[in-house]
């Protein structure tokens, strides 16, 4: 299994390097010189180091399905289970990464700033990444344990559904702002309640046991597939 990840990043080094210089450059900018307070900054760094994280994801997403990855994968001499783990770890391990290295930059520069608001944020937004990671392979094994057309559809229905109301969710406040005539006003309390949510110990054990729940459920769904050729 973990030759399998050493590879990984031995393919994404470049990316990931540039992808870490990127995320520490506006981490330093913000925290030394960019800074008003808590609730507007820290939402908005891990707001740019999610980001990057799932542009990272993205590519590498791609890359695995035009390489056919899984199909390699699978020939070799390795449990279901570790090759199913491996494929999470990757983006998992280097948002931990990510993670430690705000904390480190964050309590050298900004240490008088420190509230255990923000460790409740910061697993918050690690238990939604760990989620955002699992649940597009759960979709995609999903695809060959039910192979019947409506089924397909179905899952295809519920995927975009997922899409919509998560997009919706993180860009409420930048669609009203640009665009005030949208109709959004009755998911506002949701919304708000959601952002709060993520700063309080409940929300960070609430996403925290949905990421690790849904990679959880991929390991499974992983080793239930019907065949590993695409």
């Amino acid at each position: 299994m973990w030759h399998i990840i050493k590879a990984e990043f031995e393919y994404h080094k470049f990316s990931m390097a540039l992808a870490l210089i990127v995320i520490m450059g506006l981490d330093i900018g913000i925290l030394g010189w960019g800074w008003t307070g808590i609730r507007p900054d820290i939402p908005g760094i891990y707001t740019i180091m999610a980001v990057v994280v799932v542009v990272l994801w993205f590519f590498r997403i791609v890359r695995m399905i035009k390489e056919k990855t899984e199909r390699y994968h699978a020939t070799l001499p390795i449990a279901r289970g570790e090759i199913a783990l491996a494929r999470l770890l990757v983006i998992d391990l280097f948002w931990l990464t990510v993670f430690v290295l705000f904390w480190i930059l964050f309590l050298i520069i900004r240490p008088q700033s420190f509230q255990l608001s923000i460790i409740w944020y910061s697993l918050s937004v690690t238990g939604i990444l760990v989620a955002v990671n699992a649940y597009p392979f759960i979709h995609r094994d999903l695809f060959y344990c039910f192979t019947g057309l409506y089924q397909k559809v179905i899952l295809t229905f519920i995927y975009v559904i997922l899409l919509l109301l998560a997009t919706l969710l993180f860009s409420l406040t930048a669609i009203q702002r640009y665009f005030p005539d949208v109709p959004l006003d009755s998911a506002v309390p949701l919304h708000a309640s959601f952002a709060e949510l993520t700063w309080m110990p409940i929300g960070a054990l609430f996403f925290l046991m949905l990421g690790f729940g849904l990679s959880y459920l991929s390991l499974i769904v992983f080793q239930k597939r019907k065949h590993y050729l695409e």
